[in-house]
């Protein structure tokens, strides 16, 4: 079963999605998801906030998945 939540910050996959607008995007809906679930008494589904550390480290990890950054260097040499 997948999910697709479609923001209009958000461009398809053919060309990477700026981390920046993920996160944004991501903060939005966990808001909306908490408030429906306070709504209806029950606790936060997503109670954590994305600080900003948080968030250049992701930002690190979204770009190195889509070769956004230099070859990391060989650990082992031959």
């Amino acid at each position: 079963m997948s999910i697709c939540v479609w923001s209009p910050g958000l461009k398809p996959h053919g060309n990477s999605t700026p981390i920046a607008n993920i996160l944004d995007a991501w903060m939005d809906f966990s808001v909306i998801f908490d408030s429906l679930n306070r709504s209806m008494g029950l606790d936060d589904a997503y109670p954590f906030v994305l600080t900003q550390s948080v968030r250049t480290k992701l930002s690190f990890i979204h770009h190195a998945i889509h070769n956004r950054l230099s070859p990391l260097p060989a650990l082992v040499k031959e």
